[in-house]
C-alpha cells in the first residue's frame, strides 16, 4: 500500500531552538546524501527561518546499523565506515566554512554506535518493538514490504526495527542528541531524509505501542522528505 504524503512544503519553521536530524545512510553517503547534496538541503532548510531562537542540525552516521546487513569481516566494514564517515563530516565542514553566514558549531556528528552506547534504556526499548512484531503479522508485512522483494534475514529484521525505533524515541524526546549550539533546549525535532519513509514507519507512528506522546514537538509523527520537499504525516 503506498501511502500519499502531505502535498505541500513547510511553510516556516518554528522560531523556538530547534534541531533538525539527518539520518546518514551508509549506501546513499556518497550520492544523495554526499556532502554537496546535504549542503543543497541545508540551504533549502535554511530559507524556511524567518525568525529563531536557535537551530542545530546532527548528522546521524548509520554505521553500527548497517553491520546488521552489510556483508564482510568486522575489520573491513571498520575500516570502511570510519572511512566514509570522516570522508563526509570532513567534507560537510569544508562546504560551510566556504560561507562565513554559517555557525559551525550549530552542526554535529554522532555514529550510532556512539549513540548504542550513550542511552542505557534504548535496548529496553529496541526489544519491546521486537516483541511487537514478532506477534503482529500487519507488522511482519509491513517489515516486508520494506525488504522491496528482497529474502528477509533476521540481520534485515533488525536493521529495520533498530532504526525505526531510534528515530522514534529521538521525535518523542525519549533521546536528545547533543548539539554544542542547541545544548539539549531544542523544543522541536525535525527527522529529514531524502525519500519516502519506511512502511513499518507509518505503522509504528499509526498505532503508537509504546505510548509515548511528545506534545512540544509538533514534529513528533513527521518526517520530511528533502527530495520531494514535502512534510509526510506519518500517522495517516
Amino acid at each position: 500500500m503506498k501511502v500519499k504524503p502531505l502535498s505541500f512544503d513547510i511553510n516556516q519553521l518554528p522560531h523556538e531552538k530547534g534541531m533538525i536530524l539527518f539520518g546518514i545512510s551508509m549506501s546513499k553517503i556518497a550520492n544523495e546524501q554526499s556532502p554537496e547534496n546535504c549542503l543543497k538541503y541545508i540551504k533549502h532548510l535554511r530559507s524556511k527561518l524567518k525568525k529563531t531562537s536557535g537551530v542545530g542540525l546532527t548528522f546521524l552516521y548509520s554505521d553500527y546499523l548497517y553491520m546488521y546487513t552489510d556483508k564482510g569481516s568486522s575489520q573491513r566494514l571498520r575500516q570502511k565506515y570510519i572511512a566514509q564517515m570522516c570522508s563526509h563530516k570532513n567534507g560537510v565542514l569544508k562546504l560551510l566554512e566556504k560561507d562565513p553566514s554559517w555557525i559551525i558549531p550549530s552542526f554535529s556528528f554522532i555514529s550510532w554506535g556512539q549513540l548504542l552506547l550513550s542511552f542505557r534504556h534504548l535496548q529496553k526499548y529496541i526489544g519491546i518493538v521486537h516483541e511487537l512484531y514478532q506477534k503482529d503479522r500487519y507488522f511482519q508485512k509491513a517489515v516486508k514490504k520494506d525488504a522491496a522483494g528482497r529474502r528477509l534475514t533476521a540481520g534485515q529484521i533488525n536493521f529495520f526495527l533498530e532504526e525505526i525505533t531510534v528515530f522514534y524515541l529521538l521525535l518523542k524526546g525519549v533521546i536528545s542528541l547533543d548539539n554544542h549550539y542547541i545544548q539539549n533546549h531544542e523544543e522541536w525535532v525535525l527527522n529529514c531524509y531524502p525519500g519516502a519513509p519506511l512502511e513499518s514507519e507509518f505503522y509504528l507512528y499509526k498505532h503508537n505501542f509504546l505510548g509515548l506522546f511528545n506534545d512540544k514537538n509538533k514534529y513528533e509523527n513527521h518526517q520530511y522528505n528533502l527530495v520531494d520537499r514535502v512534510l509526510i504525516d506519518l500517522c495517516v
